[in-house]
């Protein structure tokens, strides 16, 4: 999202930031939707979203708890449908649509999505950028 001359790791921290807001206000949709199991998950990570602490070991264990159900949920809502066609060969063929309700929850869950998505990338170029920094003390010492 943001310009790579600012290098990775800050770009996917500022695509974090940008995302708070939008997924903040996902999030209490979910939690409206009853789709959020637990009050105090809900609460702890309004906080974490307000106050911009998404990098810690809690707040990436309450993203896969909120987060891992959901896509569950979404995952579930296909149906295939079978178009006739006396032209074809096999007498038609089929496509998998989302259903209404699979296409409101990923409507719903889209910007909280987002957001896991680059706080997860933001992680891994965490860990990338610790690594390295481990192997150049290695390879210089």
């Amino acid at each position: 999202m943001f310009d790579h001359d600012l290098g990775p790791l800050t770009s996917a921290v500022l695509d974090v930031r940008m995302l708070l807001s939008v997924a903040n206000d996902a999030l209490d949709d979910l939690y409206a939707a009853r789709l959020i199991g637990s009050r105090r998950l809900f609460r702890d990570l309004t906080k974490r979203i307000a106050h911009g602490d998404m990098f810690c070991p809690a707040a990436l264990q309450d993203l896969d708890a909120v987060v891992q159900p959901l896509i569950a949920l979404i995952d579930v809502e296909w149906r295939e449908e079978f178009h006739v066609d006396e032209h074809c060969p096999e007498g038609g063929w089929s496509m998998w649509e989302r259903t209404q309700r699979g296409a409101q929850l990923q409507e719903m869950a889209g910007p909280f999505l987002a957001l896991y998505r680059a706080v997860h990338a933001a992680v891994h170029l965490i860990e990338a950028e610790r690594a390295a920094a481990k192997i150049g003390s290695e390879l210089f010492s």
